[in-house]
């Protein structure tokens, strides 16, 4: 079976993705989780919050906010040094910068 799912990409045009929409997407046939999970935090953060490309990390919320994406094994190597940033990952509870992916569905 085949799955087909949006997946995060750069936006060329400043990283404005409540701009670009769905358009700045495209569909990838193999399943990825990385890419579920990308894809499942925007949908769900775009649809109360300003999100934009950062420079490092995924995604940054409100101008304030940066995240970093994945599965439960990422650790905060990727936002060392970076203020206010979070990792948002496919773990059950909360501990310390890493937030549970499922919690940002109670956004929408």
């Amino acid at each position: 079976m085949e799955a087909f799912i949006a997946v995060h990409s750069r936006n060329p045009k400043g990283g404005d993705w409540s701009k670009a929409g769905l358009t700045s997407y495209f569909l990838e046939k193999l399943f990825s989780k990385n890419a579920f999970c990308k894809n499942y935090f925007i949908n769900q953060v775009s649809a109360v919050h300003h999100v934009t490309s950062p420079k490092f990390g995924d995604f940054m919320m409100d101008v304030a906010y940066v995240f970093e994406v994945g599965g439960f094994s990422k650790t905060t190597d990727q936002i060392q040094g970076i203020p206010n940033a979070y990792l948002a990952l496919d773990i059950e509870s909360e501990n310390g910068k890493r937030i549970p992916l499922w919690l940002f569905g109670m956004l929408y």
